[in-house]
C-alpha cells in the first residue's frame, strides 16, 4: 500500500528536522490531544496554543529532535512574540493537517465488478469505465508503487 501521509519540515532552535507521521506517532498524540477536537477549534480560528506546543513538541521528537528545550512547555513560552505565534502556529497546522490524509485511495475503487472475468470491462457505480477508475486511482499512487 502506498504512504498516505506526507513529509513534514520543521525548524526548531536553528535546525532542520523532517518526518513523515506514522500510525505510532498519530496514536501516541492522540493519547493526550483529540485531533478531533484540535481540527475542530482551528476551523473556527481559535486554535488552543497550549495544545498546539505540544503537538509541536510530539512532532519534533518523532523527527529525531533530541533538544530538551523542545519541550511543551518550552515551546509555549515561544509562542508569545508575535513573529513566533504565527510561525509555530503555522508549523503546528501543517502538522495536524498532515496527519489527516487527504489522498485515502477509498474501498475497491478501480476493482472489477463483483463476477467479472479478468481482463472483462466493466463500469463502476458512477458509470465511469473500469479502465478510465483504474487510471485514475493510480493517478493517487506514486510512480512504480504497485510494479
Amino acid at each position: 500500500m502506498a504512504p498516505i501521509y506526507e513529509k513534514i519540515t520543521l525548524e526548531w532552535n536553528g535546525k532542520t528536522y523532517n518526518v513523515t507521521p506514522t500510525y505510532e506517532m498519530i496514536e501516541e498524540i492522540e493519547q493526550r490531544l483529540s485531533l478531533a477536537k484540535l481540527l475542530a477549534r482551528v476551523s473556527q480560528n481559535a486554535p488552543p496554543l497550549s495544545q498546539y506546543a505540544r503537538l509541536l513538541s510530539y512532532a519534533l521528537r518523532f523527527a529525531g529532535c533530541e533538544d530538551d528545550d523542545a519541550t511543551p512547555e518550552a515551546i509555549n513560552a515561544e509562542m508569545y512574540t508575535a513573529e513566533n505565534c504565527r510561525r509555530l502556529s503555522e508549523s503546528a497546522t501543517a502538522i495536524l493537517f498532515a496527519l489527516v490524509p487527504t489522498k485515502v485511495p477509498r474501498g475497491n475503487e478501480g476493482a472489477p465488478p463483483q463476477g467479472a472475468e479478468q481482463g472483462e470491462k466493466g463500469s463502476t457505480s458512477t458509470g465511469e469505465s473500469i479502465t478510465e477508475s483504474s487510471s485514475a486511482a493510480s493517478k493517487l499512487l506514486p510512480p512504480n508503487s504497485g510494479k
